[in-house]
């Protein structure tokens, strides 16, 4: 849910996926299934229709599709293994998140995509059970690689589920470092207590991983 109360100010995660955290393959309620993604126009429709309803939609339905072909359809069947739906019993969509990789950057670095759940269903624990399952996948999959997240100051109540499952905030330059310090001052007194103490004690810097990775890659095509 979107917090329109406070200022949007963009945020970044990551977790190292360390064993000091359980990454289950979660089981969801009764009258809930998880489905993945079966390259249907009508599924890319579910999708648009979600993020409509938490507030991040693309503004009519027809830009939303545009917005997931362009995300996910030029690698179509990673896509398929990845973006995942919760659905009812009765076959209505309801939640969703993507397990990505993006292939071109960091060694294929896991990235924690566009989790959504709508509102009146949000009471259930999907949420959660999206983010497990994404997890799960990429420790499976994907062992050995952090995991990135992009958020906003808005998504609070998601910010604290990301960091009991060992996401911490990090910047890469000086703006993003101001996006983290406001977002600071911002979220006080409105996130939970316990996860905004963590949210405020501690940002990585990460603005030398870059420059390290395109060395690494000019040694090897040195080599």
């Amino acid at each position: 849910m979107i917090d329109k109360t406070i200022p949007m100010i963009g945020l970044m995660f990551r977790s190292d996926m360390t064993d000091a955290y359980e990454y289950p393959d979660p089981v969801l309620p009764e009258g809930f299934h998880f489905e993945n993604y079966n390259g249907s126009e009508e599924q890319k429709i579910q999708w648009a229709q979600i993020f409509d309803s938490v507030g991040l939609g693309a503004g009519s339905v027809e830009k939303a599709v545009e917005r997931f072909n362009r995300e996910f359809c030029e690698q179509e069947d990673l896509a398929k293994e990845r973006v995942i739906f919760i659905v009812t019993d009765d076959g209505k969509y309801v939640g969703t998140c993507t397990a990505w990789q993006h292939l071109h950057i960091r060694e294929g670095r896991g990235t924690l995509h566009w989790l959504g759940v709508r509102p009146e269903y949000q009471k259930y624990g999907l949420g959660r059970a999206l983010v497990e399952k994404c997890l799960y996948i990429f420790k499976t999959q994907l062992p050995g690689l952090p995991v990135y997240l992009a958020t906003q100051s808005t998504s609070h109540k998601a910010i604290c589920l990301y960091i009991k499952k060992g996401f911490y905030p990090i910047y890469w330059t000086e703006e993003t470092k101001a996006n983290y310090e406001k977002s600071v001052e911002i979220l006080n007194g409105v996130m939970r207590e316990a996860e905004y103490k963590i949210f405020a004690s501690y940002a990585r810097d990460e603005s030398n991983l870059d420059k390290e990775w395109e060395e690494k890659q000019k040694a090897q095509n040195i080599k």
